[in-house]
């Protein structure tokens, strides 16, 4: 079927995500338009192409209107509040995922809690990963009734045809020790340094910590450097990694940890799951459906006997009982399962129309 014209935007091409639910939708029968975010001063001429466009998908929306200053961050968020009212006014629907809040690293909440509910009233639809981030961004965008939820597309298993042992001596690992990882982009808000704080408690219970990833500033990855000296059980990884790195890493580990201080979903989490390797997360929303599902462990950042508490439990899992439940779980987030819900939400926000 070929579809009428559907956006995406604006699609990091870096992460697999977009990639991966334009698939689910080509499953479904949907084809859909993969838009590269590009950086422009003026919101309007970023969604200059939008015009006559039946139906934008937005995802990581706060870039296309946030400023360094504040009356930057108002002065374009007025216009983008303009642009998405004519879109809306044109006949456009409009969508968007919600992955955060307001930007990890932000300023301004007042003026980002105003432009959220105004975005809530102009977009057509809301869609989250979890029931508990569905009631924050209910909350959040003052638009409850908008929500729709769509769990977060599975990563698919594994490509490296290798063993722990194998990927262990690939990456330089201990052979002997039980190996904790941390991974992904670094940033403060995932607190990676309770991590670092806790390497000692975890050094006696026979624990080695790696920490895999691209630090988001420079300074961050000095800290680091600084911080992890002289911790001979710390293995710090830094620098961007190529997806058979990764997965490298994920095989070569015993289970990965996100002691996360905020956030709504974790693509990390479910690369994690896709590896079968069990999950240590904070009580952010981005974990807290998987603690009800059964598929990950919760532990409270800052305390360490809890992080070892949570990392001894991790290791005696019934693991019939988790990989049974991780499967249900990782079903309903299967391409084709996604791909045909998100097709019913376009189909009803267009009439049904979704040929030409």
């Amino acid at each position: 079927m070929r579809s009428r014209n559907i956006v995406h935007y604006p699609c990091v091409m870096a992460n697999p995500y977009n990639r991966l639910l334009a698939d689910s939708l080509k499953s479904a029968g949907i084809e859909v338009e993969l838009r590269d975010a590009k950086h422009h001063t003026n919101p309007a001429r970023s969604l200059s192409w939008a015009w006559g466009t039946p139906l934008v998908h937005f995802h990581w929306l706060q870039g296309l209107y946030i400023g360094r200053s504040g009356w930057r961050f108002a002065a374009r968020s007025l216009i983008f509040l303009l642009v998405l009212s004519g879109l809306r006014l044109s006949g456009t629907r409009l969508v968007l995922t919600v992955h955060n809040l307001v930007p990890h690293e932000h300023r301004h909440r007042k003026l980002h809690r105003l432009v959220n509910v105004l975005v809530g009233k102009l977009m057509h639809r809301l869609i989250v990963h979890s029931e508990p981030a569905g009631g924050a961004v209910g909350s959040e965008y003052n638009a409850p009734g908008k929500i729709v939820v769509i769990e977060h597309i599975d990563y698919g298993n594994p490509t490296a045809a290798i063993t722990k042992g194998q990927a262990r001596r690939k990456l330089s690992l201990p052979l002997e020790r039980k190996l904790l990882l941390f991974f992904g982009n670094i940033r403060l808000y995932k607190g990676v340094d309770h991590l670092i704080d806790a390497a000692g408690s975890l050094d006696k219970l026979g624990y080695d910590l790696v920490i895999a990833g691209r630090p988001h500033t420079e300074t961050l990855a000095r800290s680091l450097e600084e911080a992890t000296a002289g911790q001979t059980n710390i293995h710090l990884r830094l620098g961007e990694l190529s997806n058979e790195r990764l997965s490298n890493y994920l095989i070569a580990c015993d289970m990965a940890a996100f002691p996360y201080q905020a956030g709504l979903s974790s693509g990390a989490a479910h690369l994690a799951l896709s590896h079968n390797r069990p999950i240590l997360c904070s009580s952010s929303l981005a974990f807290e459906h998987l603690v009800s599902e059964g598929i990950a462990l919760s532990w409270e950042p800052s305390n360490h006997s809890d992080l070892c508490k949570a990392a001894t439990k991790a290791l005696s899992l019934d693991h019939g009982t988790w990989a049974k439940n991780v499967a249900a779980y990782r079903a309903r987030c299967h391409h084709t399962s996604v791909g045909s819900r998100l097709k019913q939400v376009y189909a009803e926000l267009l009439g049904g129309r979704l040929d030409v």
